[in-house]
């Protein structure tokens, strides 16, 4: 199912937004 794995990397890109990288 695409759309559950869209879902998914939206709320990772949001969960590594969050977090400072580097």
């Amino acid at each position: 199912m695409p759309f559950l794995e869209h879902s998914l990397q939206m709320s990772l890109r949001q969960k590594s937004s969050q977090m400072p990288q580097g």
